[in-house]
């Protein structure tokens, strides 16, 4: 006998992932995504190439509101092609799957025009 239950508790537990790029994050630019509805548990990057002079920032807001521990922060002191950074977002990261969307946006600090990779983490609600 099936127990709805469970499939429920097997949903929950299943996360999904979308990756966008950032053609420079040396220079400022602005994604927007739609996500379905769900609970936003991960934004991590991955780089493409050296930065130099100052770190950069992803920040993430659902529509135009911030949300809390959602910048992730990509240093430039020995950075290289490969380097992972993240963030793990603890509040105002339901998405309703209709009227919300993720905004993330680049914020120029760096020098050197360097692709970023960005994963959004997931889980369905």
């Amino acid at each position: 006998m099936d127990d709805p239950g469970m499939f429920d508790t097997f949903r929950q537990a299943t996360k999904n992932a979308i990756t966008v790029r950032i053609a420079d994050i040396s220079t400022a630019e602005t994604l927007y995504v739609m996500l379905p509805k769900c609970t936003l548990k991960k934004i991590s990057t991955v780089l493409s190439g050296t930065i130099a002079t100052a770190n950069a920032t992803i920040t993430a807001s659902r529509n135009t509101t911030g949300i809390t521990d959602g910048v992730v922060t990509i240093g430039h002191s020995g950075s290289a092609a490969g380097d992972i950074d993240s963030c793990s977002p603890t509040a105002n990261h339901v998405f309703d799957g209709s009227s919300h969307y993720l905004k993330l946006v680049g914020g120029a600090e760096s020098d050197n025009a360097v692709p970023v990779l960005i994963t959004i983490e997931y889980y369905p609600n």
